[in-house]
């Protein structure tokens, strides 16, 4: 081996040995951070700080390992600072915000809380964010310039993407090796293994390392990353054409069928939305770096421009579907940020169309102008983020503010307003604004009072109410169908039920069971296996009535809950069947057999 090339893999030997050291340090950190919050001791004890520290030493070191050897150092450095201190200050706003202080943490011993997590949505778009800044500084750096060409953002995403990807499918194998070794042990009652496996000293710090050490080797393979990326490449250009073909084809399909359809999905939005994204995705992959090298040929290069002159259209139609629903029910957390990324999705429809025309008109380069939209578009998205989750466009305060000025203005009723809403995924600004409604004065003052000190005193999402029999009856269908529920059911005040299994539709307007009679004791009176939450996966309860008109949740079906016997109970095609422990017998149906398993009744304070 040539002097060059030893001192080339003993530099590959000291990075590798720095990443896995940075790795080691992160599981050790994570480690007795999650210690912390098992045991509830500082820093669990305060939320802001505990989530802006899970944040910090989740990204920040992966930061570290995947630009060491290809940033300089002070880049590197800074760029880990700069990151650190923006993590910490989103993740301590997003529990601040969330987080009331007057609420009192769980006594020690219950497991790591919901309030020492960061919110889903944070540490998704904190990942996405991360990524395009990091694709960003590390192709700034490699060109030594503030604005670097494209193809060093083009080849520094590549790389990052696959890098990642790699890395988790690594981790995932690695996992499933020490499982499946586990096991062969397990065969002889060694259990050393499996319980080792199972502790988190050992499982953070396992994973941290396996992280770092598969970032290390897909760095330093740099033809398997580019052979990888080129494959990924090839695959999703040839669906442009597909996709353009589908997406002008809806397009066309609007003049004939008006846009109404769209607003009966109430998904109109997020479909749109998302068709944009994968339009985007595939252009880009049949563009690629833009290089005249990689062209794509005619037939791709005809769908691509389609594909970026529909952008425009199916971006309006989902601002103009999300504006009705604004307009009819004011701005919802959830709507802010389709607002977001439509915002973001109109930057790529009016760069792309704009480039597809203009290669048209002046016959240039085919999307001579993706690479200037792409840059611009990821500083624009780097905004939109820093945004939505700081104070300047928090979806919750403006939320919250939208629909308290929908109050005031008499936009809508106060008996329809709602109140859970404010309670639910307000966070402290809802409980502020609930605060300020529990002593309103004027018109219907007694109403609004009532019902916000009750969404404040609430301590479920779904607060049950006192439905009329008649409210109850339309959202239960009964099987077979030419029965009725008893009267004394549909009357009873199913609030005062203490047990955890009683069907919604009982005391929460708006949701639907499905009810079976059956003849479960085999003797007077029978009982009704009511059923909800949709074909898969449903959720059971079996009421009885005590002789004396009371009824009560006594049992549930035993799973699994699958579609064929959900089917069969509909069709009338299942059995009651003995032997099975008292006082129930057992149902089959669709080829299953459910045991009816008793349900305790809870005592209830009165």
């Amino acid at each position: 081996m040539s002097e060059s090339g030893e001192m080339g893999l003993a530099q590959s030997r000291r990075l590798g040995a720095a990443r896995l050291i940075v790795g080691l340090v992160q599981g050790l950190a994570l480690y007795l951070l999650y210690r912390a919050g098992d045991q509830r001791v500082w820093p669990a004890t305060e939320p802001m700080l505990f989530v802006a520290l899970g944040l910090v030493l989740f990204f920040v070191p992966l930061i570290a390992v995947q630009g060491a050897g290809s940033m300089q150092l002070r880049t590197l450095l800074g760029w880990c600072a700069g990151a650190a201190i923006t993590l910490a200050l989103l993740g301590a706003y997003d529990r601040w915000r969330v987080w009331l202080p007057d609420s009192a943490p769980p006594p020690p011993g219950d497991g790591i809380v919901e309030a020492n997590f960061p919110s889903f949505a944070l540490f998704f778009f904190a990942s996405a964010g991360l990524f395009i800044a990091h694709s960003l500084i590390a192709a700034g750096d490699g060109a030594r310039q503030w604005i670097a060409p494209y193809e060093g953002y083009f080849d520094a995403a590549w790389k990052l993407g696959v890098q990642l990807a790699l890395a988790f499918c690594f981790v995932g194998v690695f996992w499933g090796v020490l499982h499946l070794g586990a096991a062969l042990f397990d065969l002889i009652e060694l259990e050393f293994l499996s319980k080792l496996i199972e502790r988190a000293w050992f499982a953070i710090p396992a994973t941290t390392l396996a992280t770092a050490a598969a970032l290390h080797l897909t760095d330093v393979r740099a033809r398997l990353v580019a052979g990888i990326r080129t494959v990924a490449l090839v695959l999703l250009s040839w669906l442009l054409p597909l996709m353009a073909l589908l997406a002008v084809g809806f397009l066309a399909s609007l003049i004939f069928t008006g846009l109404e359809p769209l607003w009966k999905t109430r998904a109109a939005t997020a479909i749109l939305l998302t068709s944009a994204a994968a339009l985007v995705i595939l252009i880009n992959a049949a563009w690629q770096n833009g290089a005249e090298e990689h062209t794509p040929p005619l037939f791709l290069r005809i769908g691509g421009s389609a594909a970026a002159l529909a952008l425009v259209p199916l971006v309006a139609i989902a601002a103009y579907a999300l504006a009705l629903r604004v307009d009819q029910h004011g701005w919802t957390d959830d709507r802010i940020c389709a607002q977001a990324a439509i915002v973001v999705a109109a930057c790529y429809a009016l760069g792309y169309a704009a480039s597809a025309l203009r290669g048209a008109v002046l016959r240039g380069r085919w999307l001579a102008g993706v690479a200037r939209v792409n840059v611009a578009a990821s500083f624009v998205v780097l905004g939109v983020f820093i945004a939505l989750f700081s104070p300047m466009a928090d979806p919750m305060r403006i939320s919250i503010a939208s629909q308290m000025g929908r109050l005031h203005s008499g936009a809508i009723a106060p008996g329809k307003f709602d109140y859970d809403y404010l309670r639910w995924r307000g966070g402290r600004f809802g409980h502020d604004a609930l605060a300020q409604l529990s002593a309103a004065a004027g018109p219907d003052a007694a109403l609004i009072r009532a019902q916000a000190k009750a969404a404040l005193a609430s301590t479920t999402r779904y607060r049950a109410e006192l439905l009329t029999s008649e409210e109850i009856a339309a959202q239960v269908r009964v099987y077979p169908k030419d029965q009725l529920l008893p009267p004394s059911l549909l009357n009873q005040d199913w609030r005062k039920d203490g047990s955890y299994a009683v069907p919604p539709c009982l005391t929460v307007s708006g949701t639907k069971c499905e009810a079976f009679l059956a003849e479960l004791t085999g003797a007077p009176p029978d009982q009704y296996i009511f059923i909800w939450g949709g074909d898969q996966g449903w959720n059971s309860a079996v009421l009885g009535e005590d002789g004396k008109g009371r009824w009560s949740v006594v049992g549930q079906l035993s799973w699994p809950h699958c579609k064929p016997a959900l089917e069969a109970l509909r069709a009338g095609q299942y059995a009651v069947v003995a032997p099975t422990p008292p006082p129930f017998r057992a149902v089959e149906a669709g080829g299953g057999r459910f045991d009816v398993e008793p349900v305790r009744p809870t005592a209830v304070c009165p």
